[in-house]
Order: structure tokens, then sequence, then C-alpha cells
């Protein structure tokens, strides 16, 4: 395809400078999308635009050398401290490993929390690819009416082409009654299906505290399975489901009440990637590690050294 060089330039100026998407510069310019993607694959080529990635996140080598010698993950992603960007930091890294990994018409099931809002902020660019989300958990409607995973669905879905797929129900239903109906609406049960088909698993862990428990779980759970929960000693939670320190899952009420797809079947897929820092998330992650969780782990190199040091760290 030959195009005249002004004409290059416009559709260049639009998508990079301005951050219009494909579809949009196509609408502007009356001009099909796939036309859009072209002029813009020949200003790389006639080097009329010139990508430089200013990557200014370090990564330790030599840690994730002893985590991958260690465990038996499939990829572990360290970044390098940075004074108090260290969780600025893992995200930025979970950002490229994502987008590196993500191929045309894979399927994404997301899970909700900060970091997870954190990290799909980040797709702020739109990528010409075919990219299915779904939001993997309903919505904690009882922490001050916040529905953040509607929110972290359609922020991720945003950076490419494809569908987001959303769980219109509560994180879990108080009867099995209610578990069966909410499954059965149109909307949910294609949510659930492409979740079934998902490639790609993004989520983290959560620690275990009063404050938590309190502020975010006691709606949730029952005065007797929060005692559970302590007598247990559980240490995380993981896409909803709380695990213990050697990452045995608690088998709870709610959990068996979740709308979605089992824990055992989100561990399992192609890959499952946990973004998880801070010191306060050490035994959450160390619980996870040993439980097989997931099979990938980005996190910074202070919260990696306090993980290896763990003195319940299994080796595999």
């Amino acid at each position: 395809m030959n195009c005249d060089n002004e004409l290059i330039l416009k559709v260049s100026n639009m998508y990079y400078e301005n951050n219009y998407s494909q579809d949009l510069i196509a609408n502007k310019l009356y001009i099909s999308r796939s036309k859009i993607s072209r002029i813009l694959t020949e200003a790389r080529k006639k080097e009329l635009v010139e990508i430089i990635v200013h990557n200014t996140v370090g990564r330790n080598s030599f840690l994730e050398k002893a985590f991958a010698k260690r465990f038996g993950l499939k990829k572990i992603i360290i970044a390098k401290s940075n004074m108090n960007s260290d969780f600025d930091n893992v995200i930025e890294l979970a950002y490229q490993y994502f987008d590196l990994i993500v191929k045309e018409n894979t399927t994404v099931g997301i899970s909700r929390g900060k970091t997870m809002l954190a990290f799909s902020k980040k797709f702020t660019q739109h990528r010409d690819l075919t990219v299915n989300v779904v939001q993997l958990l309903g919505a904690l409607s009882q922490v001050g009416c916040s529905y953040e995973e509607f929110e972290i669905a359609t922020q991720l879905c945003s950076g490419y082409n494809g569908t987001c797929h959303y769980l219109l129900s509560p994180f879990f239903c108080k009867s099995n009654l209610a578990l069966m109906a909410f499954e059965q609406i149109d909307i949910n049960k294609d949510a659930i299906n492409y979740a079934h088909k998902a490639n790609i698993i993004v989520g983290s862990v959560g620690d275990i505290t009063e404050e938590r428990i309190k502020n975010v779980w006691k709606d949730c759970i029952s005065p007797n399975e929060i005692e559970k929960l302590y007598k247990n000693k559980i240490v995380g939670v993981f896409c909803g489901n709380f695990y213990d320190i050697d990452g045995n899952l608690l088998d709870m009420y709610f959990t068996k009440r979740i709308v979605g797809i089992p824990i055992s079947e989100i561990s399992a897929k192609e890959d499952t990637i946990c973004i998880a820092s801070g010191k306060n998330k050490v035994d959450a992650i160390v619980g996870s590690i040993n439980g097989n969780l997931f099979n990938t782990l980005i996190t910074d190199e202070n919260t990696a050294l306090e993980i290896l040091m763990h003195p319940e760290l299994k080796k595999k």
C-alpha cells in the first residue's frame, strides 16, 4: 500500500500524539480501520515514526534466577527497588509482561482489588489486537458501594479490541438457589463461559488482618466463619479463596457460593499471573506459592528477599 506522506503523518499524529483510537481516526477521516492499521505500519517502514521504549524499571535477574531454581514457577519477574516506587515499578513490569504475552483472540480473566485497579489503568494506549476480557468476581458492593470490578475489566479491555464480559452479580450468594439464579442470567452465563475459556488470569493476593476482615469481609462472612479464619491461621485470599501458610484452601460456606469458576480451574490456566508487593503481603504470597495457586509472580526485590527468607516457604 502506497500512501502520501501527508496522510501518513496526519494519521500518525492523531494516533501517537493525540492518543486517538484507530476506530476514532477512521471515523474522522472516513477511512476503514483496517486501512488505518496499514498506514501506521507503513509509517514505521518509511521511518516517519520512530518508537522508543524508555524502560526505566530495572529487574533483579539474580533474584529471578534464585526463584526459578527453587520453585516451579513458569515465570518470575522482580522489579529493582527504587525508593518509594516499588509498587509502581511492579505495576509497570506487569503491564509490560502482559502486553508481551497477550495474543490475538486471547481471553483474559481479571480479579479485583487496588492492585488490579492500578494495573488496569496502565492500558491507555490502544492496540489493534482482539482481546476479550472477563470479570472473574462479582461486586463487593458492601464496601462503600464501590463497583471497581466493572471499572477494572472495562479499563483493561479498552487497551485492545474485543469485548468485555461482566458478572452482574454479588461477590457471593447467600443460598444455592440464589447462586443458581444468578448463574442462569444470560450476561452472567456468558461471562462464566468465557472464564472457562480464559488463557490468562490476572489477580493479586490479599493479606488477612483484623482491619481487612472488619472493612472488607465482615458482610460476607458470618461471625462463626471469621472465628474459623483465625483458628486455621489463614494468611491470604486469592480470587475469593482463603488459605493458610502451607497453601491449604479453607473450606468455607461462602466460597462454595461465589459466582464464577472454581479456584482449581483458575490455578490450572496456561498463565495465572499474581501481581503482589509489600511487606504486608509476604505471608500471603508465601502461602500462595506453597499452594501452587498461580504460575507467574511479579513482585519487587524487597518483597522477594522477604519471601526467600521466610521459614515457612517450601522448596519445590
